[in-house]
């Protein structure tokens, strides 16, 4: 009986370990896939940031347009607290940059090797822990790339236009025929945000 008990439970650790493979050989494949979407949205939005710069038209209108200085300085406030974020993003790149550098790879190795080893699938478990660690760290630098080029475009669009300054000019425009014979264009709707 003590035989059959020593292989079941044999069985049953290396079934353990094997799960357990499979599930981080799932979460990587996953994270990886999600990771190759964000890097095609970064790719999009910095072709489009560099097309924006480049196609950069002032579109004022100061003569036509209508100050709201209730709502100019709570878009301008907004504005400036969003520089910080990217400031951030930018720092903390680097900070992911310098101790992906500087980080001891063969130590953690050797401890994903040691806890695996019993199974015989050492050297799969080290190789998805990697990766996994990889696609981490890339996906963090993508994040914070993405972040960065978010601001720099919400700036550019708030210098093109100066949109948090001025009232909104989407409103219809409807031509109302005077008593004296001429028209002029009144705007129909809601004025006011």
């Amino acid at each position: 009986m003590g035989l059959f008990s020593n292989i079941g439970s044999f069985f049953k650790h290396a079934a353990g370990d094997v799960v357990n493979l499979v599930k981080n050989i799932v979460t990587t494949f996953t994270k990886i896939k999600d990771l190759f979407k964000q890097v095609q949205t970064l790719i999009q939005s910095g072709k489009d940031e560099v097309d924006g710069w480049k196609h950069f038209k002032e579109d004022i209108r100061l003569k036509s347009r209508v100050v709201n200085l209730e709502m100019a300085f709570k878009k301008t406030r907004d504005l400036v607290e969003g520089i910080p974020a990217s400031w951030h993003a930018v720092l903390d790149l680097f900070s992911q940059i310098k101790s992906a550098l500087a980080k001891d790879v063969a130590e953690e190795e050797g401890a994903a090797l040691l806890a695996v080893e019993t199974a015989g699938l050492s050297e799969v478990a080290v190789a998805i822990a990697i990766i996994y660690q990889v696609a981490s760290f890339v996906e963090s630098v993508v994040s914070d790339l993405q972040t960065i080029l978010d601001e720099a475009k919400r700036l550019r669009l708030e210098v093109e236009k100066l949109d948090s300054v001025f009232l909104q000019q989407g409103n219809k425009r409807k031509s109302l025929k005077l008593v004296d014979g001429s028209t002029i264009r009144v705007r129909t709707g809601k004025l006011h945000p």
